[in-house]
C-alpha cells in the first residue's frame, strides 16, 4: 500500500492481471461444466417435456452460455476501463 492507504501502481496492475486471468480461467471451464452437466442427465421418459429428443426448444447449456458470455466480457472491459481511467488521473 502507498501512503494514505491508498494502492499503488504497481497493486493495481496485479489486480488487473489477475481479474483478466479469473475471466480467461471462466471462459475456460464454463463451456466444459456445461458439457459435463449436459452429458449426466438421467434417462427421461420418451414424451417428458423435459427430453430433449421430443421437446426441440429446449436450450442447452451452450445455448446459456453463447447468451451470457457477451455479458460477462462486457463487465470485464468496463472494469479494466475502470482501472484505465484510475491510473490516468493520477491515482
Amino acid at each position: 500500500m502507498g501512503e494514505g492507504g491508498g494502492a499503488s501502481l504497481m497493486d493495481t496492475l496485479s489486480y488487473v492481471a489477475i481479474g483478466i486471468l479469473v475471466v480467461a480461467i471462466i471462459f475456460m471451464l464454463v463451456p466444459v461444466i456445461g458439457g459435463t452437466m449436459d452429458s449426466s442427465m438421467p434417462g427421461l421418459p420418451v414424451h417428458s417435456k423435459w427430453n430433449a429428443t421430443y421437446n426441440t426448444s429446449l436450450k442447452t447449456g451452450s445455448d446459456f452460455w453463447q447468451t451470457l458470455s457477451p455479458f460477462i466480457l462486457i463487465a470485464a472491459l468496463a472494469g479494466v476501463a475502470m482501472i484505465v481511467v484510475y491510473i490516468v488521473r493520477g491515482q
